[in-house]
């Protein structure tokens, strides 16, 4: 689809209109999508004004001009699912471009030309009256941290595609009467077994299945092969029970773990902070409101689980030892609860050591 609201000059001309000869600063709220962004903006913090849609090389031609006049230009866009190739071209030309968490702009009613007008007024709010409520600015990766990060996010994909097409087979077998079926039947030692009890029919509907299995785990073996070098050196910093994958892939998912400078910051960013409903005197704390990675949380999660078998003197298994120990009497809602409180602990425990803090002995972690 082309846009026909607004060619590339009659934007620029609109825009060259509001800024007199004294230049200034134009704040640009971008509502970004597929084809372009809808565009308003504000000159030297006034009144925002919608100019309509247009294509990412006319708005970069149009921002590469405004530099070469010597306007500020200051846009900000919510992070999407188009990457960060608008952001760092912008980026390029001189434009101050923010990066900022979606979030829902406009309650129940949502057009484009609300969402941009929306964004520059947050924008203004943002930085010229210095509400930094305003926005949650998101740290783009540079093109190294995405690619690498993207290679893990994969490796999870398939992951989820192989559990899929196992299950398919399972329940291929379960409905023609085989009802006792191996976790991993189609594995190199269980698969040969299994053979000799299979009707020819059912083979052959399970042996396509089983060929994109080990494809797709093929493929993941060699995705985590790229993502962890084989000649990585140990640093004394990792836990044991860890795993090199899982040190690896949270690091691909944090970027920097220098960027928290408290143990609050972190446990916003995965989500683990609790939610809440007080008013007065009244203060009611529910469960973990998940506004953060959610890919962290699960792999811290996992993480737990195999800390309390290979590094149970660790302080988060020690503080619910009467919960996750082995023969506690626990139900399975306090153990899930206990682990992703134990999640949040780990979180903080895993930045404190990769910035230098503190050694994981001192949490009484077993390091490798």
């Amino acid at each position: 689809m082309q846009y026909q609201l607004k060619s590339a000059a009659g934007i620029a001309s609109r825009i060259y209109n509001l800024i007199p000869e004294e230049k200034g600063t134009l704040y640009v709220g971008l509502d970004v999508e597929k084809e372009g962004a809808m565009i308003t903006v504000s000159h030297n913090a006034g009144a925002p004004q919608v100019l309509g849609k247009d294509t990412r090389e006319n708005i970069l031609a149009v921002c590469n001009e405004l530099i070469k006049r010597g306007v500020t230009v200051i846009c900000v866009q919510e992070a999407c699912g188009f990457g960060y190739g608008f952001h760092r071209a912008l980026e390029k030309t001189g434009v101050t471009s923010l990066v900022v968490a979606p979030e829902t702009l406009n309650g129940k009613r949502k057009t484009d030309r609300m969402d941009s007008r929306k964004l520059c007024t947050k924008l203004l709010d943002f930085l010229v009256r210095g509400d930094k409520k305003q926005f949650k600015v998101v740290r783009p990766p540079t093109p190294e941290q995405e690619r690498r990060r993207a290679l893990w996010r994969q490796r999870s994909q398939l992951l989820k595609v192989r559990n899929m097409l196992a299950g398919h087979g399972r329940s291929l077998l379960q409905e023609h009467g085989y009802l006792v079926v191996p976790e991993r039947w189609w594995g190199a030692r269980i698969w040969p077994r299994f053979l000799k009890k299979l009707d020819p029919w059912i083979l052959s509907m399970l042996e396509a299945h089983r060929k994109l299995i080990l494809d797709t785990s093929a493929r993941m073996s060699a995705l985590e092969t790229k993502a962890v070098p084989a000649d990585m050196s140990e640093d004394g910093r990792r836990p044991t029970g860890l795993g090199e994958g899982t040190r690896e892939r949270l690091q691909a998912e944090v970027l920097d773990w220098n960027r928290f400078t408290n143990r609050k910051q972190v446990g916003s960013f995965i989500g683990c902070s609790p939610s809440e409903e007080s008013s007065g005197k009244t203060r009611r704390q529910g469960s973990i409101d998940r506004q953060g990675n959610g890919r962290m949380r699960s792999m811290l999660v996992e993480a737990v689980w195999r800390l309390r078998l290979w590094n149970s003197s660790w302080r988060g298994i020690q503080k619910f030892h009467h919960v996750l120990s082995r023969g506690a009497k626990a139900g399975p809602a306090a153990k899930k609860k206990a682990v992703v409180a134990c999640a949040r602990l780990l979180a903080i425990d895993l930045w404190r050591i990769e910035t230098g803090r503190i050694k994981p002995e001192d949490v009484g972690l077993k390091a490798i």
